[in-house]
């Protein structure tokens, strides 16, 4: 994992340091307004990018580096699938009491779940045996989004 990240995060710094220098350079190449370049750097890992089309690079980092942690502390499918729901429940109600958590980087963990959908599929050879799993998944994706969508429209309504 920490071979595949340097592999992306070398290139992701090399795109966004040209989109920085191109955006904060004033009135010729001489000029650098060096304290947005500076805070714009860093905005980078927090999902925020002038090239924005890589807003899913940070996002990439931060599962790739915080999975390890839940992996190891709920071996089981079962009890790992209801703790990243459980983590995505708690960023959908803080996010809508303290709107800038609904932003990234801390929606990232929404990605938790079709990480851990993704090791399911790959451990399980779901490709051969989908019948069985196909159903708890599509029936695990409707419940999820019944009680997402029925926690923000509770929440939005007041």
């Amino acid at each position: 994992t920490k071979k595949k990240i340097k592999r992306v995060l070398k290139p992701f710094k090399k795109i966004s340091m040209i989109f920085i220098i191109i955006n904060n350079t004033g009135s010729g190449i001489h000029f650098i307004n060096l304290r947005n370049a500076f805070k714009q750097f860093i905005d980078i890992f927090m999902g925020s990018n002038y090239a924005y089309q890589l807003w899913y690079i940070p996002m990439y980092i931060f599962i790739s580096l915080t999975y390890p942690i839940i992996y190891k502390l709920f071996k089981k499918d079962r009890s790992r699938i209801l703790i990243i729901l459980l983590i995505v429940l708690v960023e959908e109600i803080l996010g809508r009491k303290f709107s800038s958590l609904s932003a990234r980087p801390f929606n990232f963990v929404y990605y938790y779940i079709f990480f851990e959908m993704g090791l399911i599929f790959y451990r399980h050879d779901i490709k051969n045996k989908i019948g069985k799993w196909y159903i708890q998944i599509i029936c695990a994706h409707i419940i999820a989004a019944i009680i997402f969508g029925s926690i923000g429209y509770f929440l939005g309504a007041n």
